[in-house]
């Protein structure tokens, strides 16, 4: 997203009057350290964080994920060291998982020869089920990773019912519980993120995905079964756990984007975000027929697909009237104004297997997945926008019905 007029003003007033290093004692320094907790406290406040302490500023939602999984290690690591053991340690995490956790884990799989347990969501509504996520659990289980919503289909996981379950049957078998962890970046900022309602030990926030600047943060609670330990060692900062001399205008600029996601009491930006996609949807089906167009995970019975919550902006429509040879990234080659992609916007390179299996582990047929395009619309997109976009897909995908091959 680009950065709201708000958040830009954020950070250019501190550039100019919180310039100062927020560790040193002088004036300008306290002013720059009341701007950092100032923006801590909004990012605690955005998701009921009642401890702003627990919120710890990363470079962005990459790093806070990767985190989470060294500590793990060096749990591991230390363990392994005293008890002079191998490794018993086992991590349950969905298939679905965006590579910033998935690749941390098979790391430490194959490190340590970890015993890595993935849950794959429902074929009918592209959700992890709770049961799904017990039935793997085993007294050796450490972390439970579970993305509140999906960056690809947009489906929300039913992530507080997963949390509970879990903490059921800890409770209901007498061993310690596992730390759980919530990859929430595609989620702040269109849905409602409550961390005490969540029950989550750890939740990650990426501030470019709710038009703040591209640095993120962290939740961690205190209390957490698994202890988070420094990421960076040196100065001390961020409660000695990520030392390096805060960025104070990113992370005014992050602090800001928060607040404007608290002062949306009556869900007016989700509620634009909403309208427009919806817009989309109706526009596509109208002009490339409900028999050329199938919308991933909305309970299309074509797709097989029972009704599930998806993000208000996130429309993963599958292009079925293309031919058989074609994909969905033949239509983006020759849309002309639709900035778009068929899989997360964070893969380098476009790595197409991925963004297929996601979607076929989320339920949707192959043939569908070759030709589905990821589409979002934002707080600022207009009617006439979207007529554009429908408008400029449509010609791609006739000037493709017409050449009857894609290179």
């Amino acid at each position: 997203t680009p950065y709201a007029p708000e958040v830009q003003d954020a950070i250019i007033s501190a550039m100019k009057y919180a310039w100062a290093n927020p560790s040193c004692g002088y004036a300008e320094g306290c002013r720059a350290k009341s701007v950092v907790d100032e923006a801590r406290g909004r990012v605690a406040k955005a998701i009921n964080c009642h401890d702003p302490e627990e919120i710890i500023f990363t470079s962005g939602g990459t790093e806070a994920n990767s985190w989470i999984f060294r500590c793990l290690e060096l749990a591991i690591s230390e363990e392994v060291q005293k008890l002079s053991t191998e490794c018993n340690v086992h991590i349950v995490a969905s298939s679905i998982e965006h590579p910033s956790v998935a690749l941390p884990i098979e790391s430490l799989r194959r490190r340590f020869s970890l015993d890595v347990t993935g849950v794959s969501p429902d074929q009918t509504t592209g959700a992890v089920r709770p049961e799904d996520v017990v039935a793997t659990l085993t007294g050796r289980t450490r972390l439970v990773s579970i993305m509140l919503a999906n960056n690809e289909t947009g489906v929300i996981q039913p992530l507080a019912e997963i949390s509970r379950a879990v903490h059921e049957w800890a409770d209901k078998n007498g061993t310690p519980r596992p730390a759980i962890h919530t990859d929430a970046a595609q989620a702040l900022g269109k849905i409602p993120i409550d961390v005490c309602k969540l029950g989550v030990d750890f939740l990650t926030i990426a501030g470019h995905k709710f038009y703040g600047p591209r640095i993120g943060a962290l939740y961690a609670r205190k209390t957490s079964p698994l202890r988070l330990q420094a990421m960076l060692e040196g100065g001390g900062q961020e409660s000695g756990l990520r030392s390096g001399t805060e960025n104070t205008a990113m992370v005014a600029g992050l602090g800001r984007a928060c607040q404007l996601i608290s002062e949306d009491t009556d869900g007016q930006l989700v509620r634009a975000m909403s309208e427009s996609c919806v817009l989309l949807r109706r526009g596509l089906e109208r002009e490339l027929g409900a028999d050329g167009v199938q919308f991933n995970c909305l309970g299309d019975v074509n797709l097989g697909m029972a009704p599930c919550r998806v993000l208000p902006n996130t429309c993963s429509v599958a292009l079925t009237c293309l031919p058989t040879t074609c994909t969905g990234r033949d239509v983006l080659r020759l849309c002309r104004n639709v900035v778009a992609g068929v899989g997360s916007a964070c893969h380098s390179g476009g790595n197409e297997k991925s963004h297929g299996s996601v979607l076929t582990r989320s339920g949707v047929k192959p043939s569908a997945a070759n030709v589905t395009l990821r589409l979002s619309t934002g707080r600022y997109t207009a009617a006439d926008d979207v007529a554009l976009a429908v408008a400029d897909i449509v010609q791609a995908v006739r000037s493709l019905q017409a050449d009857h091959s894609c290179a």
